[in-house]
């Protein structure tokens, strides 16, 4: 039997007019040419399976916590569970009934991302070895059968042995498997991502074990998520899984650092704002089993150069090779390192899609510009682009990091005290604000955030597709596997 790629290519030949000059040939293609109408149908099949289906990664559950009106996790809507009392109940994380030392354990940012809100363990109340299980309501995966799966989330715990590990159960929370990962120190909001895998159970839930040392600083959960692809949040590589012979490929460059400010003889000296990271999407073909470079942009910090108007831009995110798929970094801000008497301000890096590779390719936003007017403050940064567009720009002269546009990162602001550095850009891609110096000592700008890479699929491939029967009554019967 022919083989249904052979079958396929024959056909292709035979409607674009190549023709074997053999008239025994041309006879055979004369009949091929009366079937081929009449299997049309079951070629367009046919190529559905071989294809799959494209498509772009989709938030299938989110929590950010912002809500109003909760204090405990059954107030969530969906509500979630608490598994603990007291000092061993999350809760959100300005509410502290029922806790000890109500005053402390509290970390110093209070949301990721620049948000409010989040959820907190009292790990500063709670007794050493105790726990405090967090769970998420009933998720249904059956929709994203076959496509992968990741959970997102961000965690801060500034210092201790205290710990949160991972579980998933695919049963409604009847069982669990084992632990996903055990998760420790974060001096800062982190994102995590953990691969789930390609479940398509109707009733997950994922399970967030706190265990205390009853130490300084309590431990922060924020804007959980799962998504139908697989996440990096860092270098590292990909196996297609078998069966999948082609992915999308979303890419989002790091953000560039804000600029960084020195004065002489305590002038003020205002630096720009970094651009955020570009995105770039392509539908790429793959192997199944060969193994693919995956290339995050990292986090890139202010400089501490001593040389005047140094830039750091943000570095760049690819698939397989910088020629496949590729995201460019933002630009950094301009710093300022003055030997001479005079108050300065310098300009945002600019927001561009210059280089990058992708079918579908945008702009991260540019930042601003210091101000030495009547008010004075650094610039802010841009925002990162996504899939929703071009990043968002933070408009000249502004301190205010320029909003996140759907699915990018939003700018860090800069700084509007002499003295202060600037903030960093926020995941994926946000630019850093600069830095902001009345003295000889240096202010490094916000440090450009680092980029993201995801893959998707849907692996309806059959290992063995076939069409046998007879579709030209009497004259011939076409077969194959795949």
């Amino acid at each position: 039997m022919k083989s249904i790629h052979t079958i396929i290519s024959r056909v292709h030949a035979i409607l674009n007019g190549k023709r074997n000059e053999s008239p025994a040939t041309n006879q055979t293609e004369n009949l091929w040419k009366k079937c081929i109408s009449r299997m049309a149908g079951v070629f367009a099949l046919l190529m559905v399976f071989l294809g799959g289906v494209w498509g772009q990664a989709t938030t299938i559950f989110s929590q950010n916590f912002e809500a109003a009106n909760w204090n405990t996790a059954a107030g969530l809507s969906p509500a979630w569970t608490s598994v603990g009392s007291g000092n061993n109940q999350w809760q959100m994380n300005t509410y502290t009934s029922g806790w000890d030392y109500t005053t402390s354990g509290a970390y110093t940012s209070t949301g990721a991302n620049n948000t409010s809100k989040s959820a907190r363990f009292h790990t500063y109340g709670a007794l050493s070895s105790s726990t405090g299980d967090l769970i998420t309501p009933s998720i249904n995966l059956s929709t994203y059968s076959n496509q992968p799966k990741s959970l997102i989330f961000w965690m801060i715990n500034e210092n201790g042995t205290d710990k949160v590990d991972v579980y998933l159960s695919t049963d409604g929370g009847s069982t669990y498997g084992t632990t996903l990962g055990t998760y420790n120190t974060y001096a800062s909001w982190t994102p995590i991502s953990i691969y789930l895998g390609t479940t398509a159970s109707s009733s997950i839930k994922i399970k967030f074990i706190a265990t205390s040392d009853y130490g300084i600083t309590d431990i922060g959960i924020d804007e959980v998520s799962i998504v139908n692809a697989q996440v990096f949040l860092s270098s590292s590589s990909w196996t297609p899984p078998s069966n999948v012979c082609s992915s999308t490929v979303e890419c989002w460059g790091g953000g560039g650092a804000g600029g960084s400010a020195r004065s002489k003889n305590n002038y003020i000296e205002m630096a720009g704002g970094g651009a955020g990271g570009a995105y770039a999407k392509k539908n790429v073909s793959v192997t199944s089993g060969s193994s693919y470079t995956v290339t995050v942009g990292a986090s890139v910090n202010g400089t501490t150069s001593a040389t005047h108007l140094t830039v750091v831009n943000g570095d760049p995110s690819w698939f397989g090779s910088v020629s496949n798929v590729y995201a460019p970094g933002g630009v950094g801000g301009e710093s300022l390192y003055l030997t001479t008497n005079g108050s300065y301000f310098s300009n945002g890096g600019s927001g561009s899609s210059l280089g990058a590779i992708g079918s579908t390719t945008y702009a991260g936003g540019s930042g601003s510009t210091g101000s030495s007017t009547t008010t004075y403050f650094s610039g802010g940064g841009g925002g990162s682009a996504s899939a929703s567009g071009a990043g968002n720009t933070a408009t000249s002269p502004t301190s205010t990091g320029a909003l996140a546009i759907t699915g990018g990162g939003k700018g860090g602001n800069g700084a509007t005290i002499a003295g202060n550095v600037g903030n960093s850009g926020s995941a994926p891609g946000g630019g850093g604000g600069g830095g902001y110096s009345n003295s000889t000592t240096q202010k490094t700008g916000g440090a450009g955030a680092a980029g993201l890479v995801l893959i998707s699929w849907n692996n309806t491939v059959s290992s063995t597709p076939s069409i046998t029967g007879t579709y030209c009554a009497g004259e011939t019967t076409v077969s194959g596997t795949g």
